[in-house]
């Protein structure tokens, strides 16, 4: 934090002077909401819009669902197959160690996402469990933003704002009274 900025700070608190700035701090834990909520929300916080994340994409839904997935399995490894302008395919893949130190990968599942038909994914095993789990996640993730959506939407808003990080690990900021942007929706 700029010492300037510290000081301007100290120089108000010492007694109750005049309102110069709010504090605001927040923190995020398996937090999701759905973008029609989150532009409610938004809007009803005379935000403006040009601060929220982009809207969710069936290609987004389908990378979060996959690393989503992928946590506490130890056997088994999703892994980009293809992607280009038609479609995207991760493999399931089950990995086996033998008593030798050897390793070897057999892929289990393919799960397709098609660029022109993105509402659904296709499988050529739909009742795989990380199939079905990455199936649940995507149709999940298609209308929702993840945490980290909402932490890029806050962080933009409180730098539109002109607010001091008091914390190097963030979530704890002041907002200066005089360089607050008025919302533009």
């Amino acid at each position: 934090m700029p010492l300037n900025s510290l000081l301007e700070i100290r120089s108000h608190t010492v007694s109750a002077g005049k309102h110069v700035g709010d504090i605001i701090w927040w923190t995020l834990s398996d937090a999701r909401i759905t973008r029609p909520l989150l532009e409610s929300v938004w809007s009803n916080a005379g935000l403006s819009a040009t601060w929220l994340p982009e809207p969710p994409t069936p290609e987004k839904a389908l990378r979060t669902a996959v690393r989503e997935s992928q946590v506490g399995q130890h056997q088994h490894l999703l892994r980009l197959g293809k992607e280009d302008e038609h479609e995207i395919v991760f493999a399931v893949m089950l990995e086996t160690r033998d008593g030798a130190g050897n390793v070897s990968l057999t892929q289990q599942a393919r799960v397709r996402l098609d660029r022109e038909a993105p509402a659904r994914l296709d499988s050529d095993q739909p009742a795989h469990d990380l199939v079905v789990a990455i199936c649940t996640a995507y149709d999940r993730l298609l209308t929702t933003h993840t945490a980290d959506d909402v932490r890029r939407a806050l962080l933009k808003t409180l730098n539109a704002c002109a607010a001091v990080t008091l914390r190097h690990h963030g979530g704890v900021y002041w907002v200066p009274l005089r360089t607050r942007t008025p919302s533009v929706t």
